[in-house]
């Protein structure tokens, strides 16, 4: 409930969401009324053990793979932190949600723009689309600019630890007509063993570039290079049931191995947080490289 609550921790969990979803982008497109979340992973599905559209409207379920980053069940149900009504279009399915539980299904489409239907359609086999009216302040404007206060803070370092996405883009289609946009690719591999075993130790150079413009001040372009090295772990039998009781880490007592990585920037810049896959809020480890591992966030 504490992480539902903070309208700040929602890309993260668009993100880590997509992740799970086998994306290798995913894209935030601010307007005035509205926020558009798109990725171009797996879309919502019904299956055996498998039901997208009841995980989507509810509260504390998770039904992610066992593989998958995410565990509280979260993920994309933080949108309700921007807007009371989502509106979502994935794979044969499209519908909005009301009061978080009660989907409706809808057959026309939101009202994107041509620009974002373009955009959209560059990727044949996209995931979900989220269409998000924003919530109006105290003063009943749309809260457009806090949204954008939100994405300004994500840092490129976002795609560090990720195995699908490798591209994360922002535009703000207001007045300022700004767009950011992380991509992240391998330079060079050092060392790579079977991922999946215990022990199993990958190390290898990398590459994230962030691309700035916007109506003012144009183009920029900066590259930042990562030594990262990741190792497979055992989880002990006193680590799981030191675990919270809670359901919502069955997911974590079912894992036998977890993954521990570290990040050394290839120039000495500053101190980095904590990172669970994604960086954790308020947590400068005050070492000059990246420590990744399975936290508790």
């Amino acid at each position: 409930e504490t992480v539902m609550l903070k309208d700040s921790h929602f890309p993260l969990e668009f993100i880590q969401n997509a992740e799970d979803e086998q994306s290798c982008k995913i894209g935030f497109h601010l307007y005035d009324s509205g926020l558009i979340i798109y990725n171009n992973g797996k879309p919502f599905r019904i299956e055996k053990e498998r039901n997208d559209i009841k995980g989507f409207c509810s509260i504390g379920v998770s039904q992610k793979y066992k593989k998958g980053i995410g565990f509280l069940g979260l993920g994309a149900k933080t949108i309700f932190t921007i807007t009371k009504r989502p509106w979502v279009v994935s794979g044969k399915y499209n519908f909005t949600v009301q009061d978080m539980l009660y989907p409706s299904p809808r057959k026309d489409l939101p009202p994107f723009s041509s620009d974002v239907i373009n955009k959209i359609d560059e990727f044949p086999n996209r995931g979900a689309i989220f269409y998000s009216p924003l919530l109006p302040d105290n003063n009943g404007k749309c809260e457009a600019s806090r949204i954008s206060e939100i994405l300004n803070g994500l840092d490129q370092s976002v795609i560090m630890f990720l195995d699908s996405i490798d591209t994360v883009e922002v535009e703000d289609f207001r007045d300022s007509g700004t767009s950011v946009t992380f991509s992240r690719r391998d330079v060079e591999l050092y060392a790579e063993d079977d991922v999946d075993e215990i022990g199993a130790y990958i190390c290898k150079r990398i590459r994230i570039s962030t691309k700035k413009s916007d109506n003012q001040d144009g183009n920029e372009k900066n590259n930042s290079e990562w030594i990262v090295g990741s190792l497979n772990v055992n989880v002990s039998g006193d680590a799981k049931r030191n675990l919270p009781k809670s359901q919502l880490y069955n997911k974590k007592r079912a894992n036998k191995s977890t993954r521990v990585s570290i990040a050394i920037p290839l120039v000495q810049e500053r101190s980095y947080p904590l990172y669970c896959y994604l960086p954790i809020k308020e947590s400068d480890t005050g070492l000059p490289f990246i420590l990744q591992g399975d936290f508790i966030p």
